[in-house]
């Protein structure tokens, strides 16, 4: 990350970090240890820790399993909180890999003085294919 941010043509522009999916949690532990240099993040279709998603997408008899099994290594219900730059979650009604309680509950965690959550329609991780111009037009105003 040091090495890209470092770059002379990075240098003096505004950075946004994305996370989709998996790569939600990923960032947000990116995001923390690298806050200052970060001027915002979006996460998309983002969920809350590893035990959790396991556990969503197992079937019922096996799910106490999942969350034995398991390791939470970033966890993005904590990481959220620290996080206190400009934040955009989006999340889907109709996401069935990722339930939308979940991109819920990470904005409801969240303490950014600026955050915002919007809830669209369609497929995991569809929310820029199915809306390109409010999805670029909501991240462009993500750091006015």
């Amino acid at each position: 990350f040091e090495d890209f941010i470092s770059k002379p043509s990075v240098k003096d522009t505004k950075v946004i970090l994305m996370g989709f999916s998996l790569g939600g949690n990923l960032a947000l532990k990116i995001g923390i240890n690298n806050q200052e240099q970060i001027d915002g993040m979006v996460l998309e279709g983002a969920f809350t820790d590893q035990k959790s998603i396991a556990a969503e997408r197992t079937p019922f008899p096996m799910k106490f399993s999942a969350k034995m099994i398991v390791k939470n290594f970033v966890k993005g219900k904590e990481l959220i909180q620290e996080w206190m730059k400009p934040l955009l979650i989006i999340h889907s009604e109709d996401d069935v890999v990722c339930p939308y309680y979940m991109g819920k509950e990470l904005y409801e965690l969240a303490e950014s003085p600026k955050k915002e959550f919007w809830s669209i329609k369609g497929k995991h991780l569809a929310g820029m294919a199915l809306n390109y111009d409010t999805y670029i037009g909501k991240v462009s105003r993500l750091l006015d």
